[in-house]
Order: structure tokens, then C-alpha cells, then sequence
């Protein structure tokens, strides 16, 4: 093996359909190989579409019914590899834009909204526990890990574009610290993956009119079945369900209990890969 570079740089065009609700950093956000194994001191660059449809709330605190959504998203991501007590790691950074419209009912009156901008970013840290250990170059490719366990804790940031005498926004204008625990099987080019996610929420002092919002925490379950048709090219159809979540406006709980699904498909192609100095 020649002396390998600092760093590998891979440009991924994620393109993902199928969803039944649009909703950055929601209950059913669906983010197969959260705890997959790579090789450290790797950096990644990721550009993300995403379509999604559906009856579901943009943000399910809003106090409007009948709401159907259409929303075209692009997200940027960049993702580094490290090692932590000798096991993988990775750090994320991901900036979502969007162009979304919304159409339903404001008090039993028929009402739309379009937003066009910046959502809400989100830095997350994950670290493997089990399996995965820290390795580069040809001794990573040469591990043969069947199983993974991995726990996390992703923070999104209210500095997206966000206007309180709006009801529908691209920001929820609040933080929300996500907690994850997961782990993968690996068998033949199939990997099955099962995490559990928390979702906790600080207040919105600048909610819709000059109103106070808060939300109860939030827990949720994902599940995806992965193809590999060879590194760096694979496939993921997945499913979330979220419960909880209850939200209290100006000290009135609102009886809304989250108890929802979503499903959805991932296509990951690389487009180009930089020489790692192995021979």
C-alpha cells in the first residue's frame, strides 16, 4: 500500500421518492446506514432531491386541517470519518432548501401557502459501539463486519427562513436535539437496519400570531432493507413510525398524540471517487 491521503472525496447524488410527508428532521425522517461501517479519515460531499406528497403537516403543531403538500427539496450535506476509542465515527452536516405548497383549510376556510428558501440545518455526531472498528485503506475493505451498533445525537437550529405571521414555514424556529440508538445485519449484499429515535423540542416563544408553542418529546422506530450492487452503489426501501409528540399552545395541551407513518425509497450513486494511494 503507497502512503494514503488524508482524505477520499466522493460526490453522491441521493435521489429519494415514495415519501408520504415532507418534513425536515420530523419523527419520520428516514436515514438508512446511519451506523453503516466506512473507513476513517474520509470526507464526503452529498447532494440530495427529494419529492415528497401526502395529507401529512409540514410541521403537525399547526392548527389547520385537511392539509395536502407538495414539496421539491434539495439538501447538502458534507460528512467526515474519524475514529473514537478506537472505534468509527462520523460528524454530519446537512443544509436543506426547499420549495414547498401547502393547501387546506384555516378555520373550515380553504386557504394555500408557498415557501421558497432555507430550511432548519443539522449537525450530527454518530459513533459505532459495536463492530466497525477503526480502520483505513485495505484493512477496512478487507473486515468482514456481520453486525453494527451505534448511538448518536443529531442537533437541528432554528436559523431558517421562518415568519410568525405565517402558519406554514420551512423553519420550526425552535431546537430539536435527536438522540438515536441502531444497529445493522450484513448479510450476503443485503443489510437490514432497526433504529430508535428520540426527538426533544424547546420552545417557540415566536410561534403563529405572537403565540408560545411547545411539544412534548417524540419517539420513533425506522426500518430499511438495503442493496449493495457494488461500494458506493446501492438501493434502500424503508418505513418509520412515530408516536408522541404532543404540542401545548399557550399552556392548552391540543390533544394531537403523533401516531404516524411514512415510507420511502433511497437510490445512492457515486459519480466519482478520488484514488485512496492503494495499489
Amino acid at each position: 500500500m503507497k502512503n494514503a491521503p488524508e482524505a477520499a472525496f466522493f460526490f453522491l447524488v441521493l435521489l429519494t421518492a415514495s415519501g408520504l410527508a415532507w418534513q425536515p428532521c420530523s419523527a419520520q425522517d428516514l436515514t438508512p446506514r446511519n451506523v453503516a461501517p466506512a473507513p476513517v479519515r474520509m470526507h464526503i460531499l452529498g447532494l440530495g432531491y427529494y419529492f415528497s406528497y401526502g395529507n401529512y403537516l409540514f410541521d403537525s403543531a399547526l392548527p389547520i386541517e385537511g392539509v395536502d403538500t407538495k414539496a421539491h427539496s434539495l439538501v447538502c450535506a458534507y460528512t467526515t470519518t474519524l475514529q473514537l476509542f478506537g472505534r468509527g465515527a462520523k460528524l454530519d452536516f446537512v443544509l436543506p432548501t426547499a420549495t414547498a405548497n401547502w393547501t387546506g383549510l384555516v378555520s373550515g376556510v380553504p386557504a394555500s401557502a408557498t415557501q421558497n428558501g432555507f430550511g432548519d440545518p443539522t449537525l450530527g455526531f454518530t459513533v459505532n459501539i459495536l463492530g466497525n472498528r477503526a480502520l483505513f485503506g485495505r484493512p477496512f475493505f478487507q473486515s468482514r463486519e456481520r453486525h453494527v451498533i451505534g448511538a448518536g445525537l443529531a442537533l437541528t437550529m432554528p436559523v431558517g427562513q421562518y415568519d410568525n405571521t405565517k402558519l406554514v414555514n420551512l423553519s420550526t424556529h425552535r431546537w430539536i436535539f435527536k438522540p438515536t440508538l441502531g444497529g445493522s445485519f450484513k448479510t450476503g449484499k443485503w443489510i437490514f437496519e432497526t433504529y430508535l429515535n428520540g426527538f426533544f423540542f424547546s420552545t417557540n416563544s415566536q410561534f403563529f400570531n405572537g403565540n408560545t408553542l411547545k411539544q412534548k418529546p417524540l419517539l420513533a422506530v425506522q426500518l430499511h432493507a438495503l442493496y449493495t450492487f457494488r461500494p458506493g452503489l446501492w438501493a434502500a426501501v424503508s418505513a418509520a413510525k412515530g408516536w408522541g409528540g404532543e404540542t401545548v399552545l399557550n399552556s392548552t395541551e391540543k390533544n394531537n398524540i403523533q401516531n404516524n407513518t411514512r415510507y420511502g425509497e433511497t437510490l445512492a450513486i457515486p459519480l466519482k471517487t478520488l484514488s485512496m494511494g492503494m495499489e
